[in-house]
């Protein structure tokens, strides 16, 4: 049995995110995914601004690390197209931006920029990450709350 005061269920940019905030805060923590990383996920693929500021405010080499990933596409804005084909275009605002060439936004597969979050919390010696793990039950306790696994 594995005991931690956070536990955070599902390894994707959302709790990765969360259990990567925690360890900078100094808040240990497990980090479970049923799926085992690299894994791909249907998405859309945009990075948005925001998430590169948040990266960034996190740890400034985390977004120094993901720029040399090559593994993502620039973006400088969105176009909207309507059905009567007018369209309307919308720039990004840089937030984060070491260099001038940098995109303020980026499109990245799902399963690259997953995969990075993933090894930015193995970094991390404070994160216990257990993929390849489903929670099939929950129960409430004195102590807060017992999860089990596939294997009981």
């Amino acid at each position: 049995m594995l005991h931690t005061d956070v536990c955070i269920l599902g390894a994707g940019p959302g709790g990765a995110a969360t259990a990567l905030r925690l360890s900078y805060l100094g808040i240990p923590c497990v980090l479970l995914d049923k799926a085992t990383f690299p894994r791909d996920k249907i998405c859309g693929d945009a990075i948005s601004g925001k998430v590169t500021t948040l990266i960034s405010r996190l740890d400034p080499a985390m977004m120094e690390r993901f720029h040399g990933l090559d593994k993502q596409v620039d973006v400088w804005g969105i176009r909207f197209v309507a059905p009567n084909r007018k369209a309307l275009d919308l720039p990004f605002t840089p937030n984060y931006v070491r260099e001038e060439k940098q995109a303020p936004g980026y499109v990245a597969k799902r399963m690259d920029f997953d995969n990075f979050l993933i090894e930015e919390v193995r970094r991390r010696p404070d994160i216990t990450l257990l993929d390849g793990v489903e929670v099939r039950d929950f129960q409430r306790t004195e102590a807060g709350y017992e999860l089990t696994d596939r294997s009981g």
